[in-house]
């Protein structure tokens, strides 16, 4: 996957925009099929993701971001929707261990996964749509101020 998007990856706009389009879409696709069982995984996932920020390197605190959004793809009932999950994971990974290098990065992450979290379990589609957009435009800032 990164040999195919070897010379994309390094163009910040491009994952960004295919993160917003391609993660925006597959998160509420599982807002609708999600359980109590899977909202109590997710919130224990963030927690352990919490419990890193501060004592965790930077790949760790990606390995754990990871976890969060393949657990998604895999519930949000389309294959397909799934593999291009894992496919935004990779593209990502080498900006976002960049990216978690900053705690404000971190923190600012897990509040607003922890928002949009509590959007989807509200069962209101217009909620998480909101909740992800807000994450979207939070994450913006770091695709702009990324350490390097």
């Amino acid at each position: 996957i990164l040999w195919m998007f070897h010379q994309e990856i390094e163009n910040l706009n491009e994952v960004y925009a295919a993160r917003k389009l391609i993660e925006t879409e597959i998160y509420l696709s599982a807002s609708e099929r999600l359980v109590s069982d899977d909202f109590e995984r997710l919130e224990s996932m963030l927690d352990d993701f919490a419990a890193l920020i501060g004592s965790a390197s930077p790949e760790q605190l990606a390995d754990a971001l990871d976890r969060i959004d393949l657990f998604v793809g895999e519930r949000c009932g389309n294959r397909i929707y799934s593999k291009l999950m894992q496919t935004i994971v990779h593209l990502r990974r080498p900006t976002s261990v960049k990216i978690l290098a900053s705690p404000e990065a971190a923190e600012t992450g897990l509040d607003s996964r922890r928002h949009v979290v509590r959007a989807m379990r509200s069962g209101k589609r217009e909620a998480a749509a909101q909740a992800l957009d807000a994450f979207f435009r939070s994450s913006l800032q770091f695709y702009q101020l990324r350490p390097t």
